[in-house]
């Protein structure tokens, strides 16, 4: 709400031609409603598999993507977790077909064209999103975009959508000392250490799937990643293989997203 005291005006006796008419009054009334929604008011749900732990993580990119004029809600999963004491996500096992994967969605407003995110901007909005995930993990590398990704026409949620991978330079987030403050960010120094280095140096793969969200200025993009990276013995690694991104798209088309 606004705290600066209004100015008052006093009656005129000609209609001023910048001061609203009572119908126009009824009609800021009337769409208020819509006006006044956002991308949190959406409900999301994922759907469940064995590769992920079934707790939906949320977090608000609003901030993180206000440079870039896009609001945004972030629903995620991440890798199961490995169970017995010291239980952690597969997430961080550097042994893992898991290792580095997440699958979820961003509901998204770009708030000034109110249209669909170019390839370029999705490759930017990517980069923000995981470096802010490395410096949760004291990491202090930029990601950057290994190239502009382009969309293709792709079919999904009975939709025309797009398609595309977006590979930025990166780094893994397993290494010394992590944030152990809850489970999200937990991993033991076993889980990585003898196959990688600290935050090494790898190339991070996001997989989006976008569609439009009905009766809304909204885009659902839905994502999954998997990671490039050589291991302590020089044998190169890519977790994002042809069969996982088949279950990557079946368990798009199981996502479902409502908004008033």
């Amino acid at each position: 709400l606004c705290t600066e005291k209004s100015h008052v005006h006093e009656p005129t006796t000609k209609q001023d031609p910048h001061r609203p008419t009572n119908m126009m009054l009824w009609l800021i009334g009337l769409f208020l409603p819509a006006v006044l929604t956002s991308v949190h008011d959406c409900s999301v749900t994922l759907p469940h598999s064995k590769m992920f732990e079934p707790f939906v993580w949320h977090v608000n990119l609003d901030r993180l993507w206000s440079p870039l004029n896009v609001t945004c809600a972030s629903h995620y999963y991440l890798g199961v977790g490995t169970g017995g004491k010291t239980n952690y996500s597969t997430r961080y096992d550097a042994t893992s077909p898991n290792y580095q994967a997440w699958f979820g969605v961003y509901t998204l407003h770009h708030q000034q064209t109110h249209a669909m995110p170019t390839g370029k901007l999705m490759g930017e909005l990517a980069s923000l999103d995981q470096y802010a995930w490395l410096r949760a993990f004291t990491d202090p590398k930029k990601p950057h975009p290994a190239e502009t990704p382009v969309f293709k026409p792709h079919h999904t949620h009975g939709v025309k959508g797009v398609i595309a991978n977006v590979s930025l330079i990166s780094a893994v987030d397993t290494g010394t000392n992590p944030p152990a403050s809850n489970w999200e960010f937990y991993y033991p120094n076993s889980s990585w250490t003898g196959v990688v280095k600290s935050f090494q140096d790898a190339v991070v793969t996001f997989s989006f799937i976008g569609w439009p969200q009905p009766n809304t200025p909204y885009w659902n993009f839905a994502y999954f990643n998997g990671v490039n990276f050589t291991d302590t013995s020089g044998k190169f690694h890519s977790t994002l293989t042809p069969a996982l991104f088949k279950t990557f798209e079946s368990l798009v088309e199981g996502i479902k997203v409502t908004c008033p």
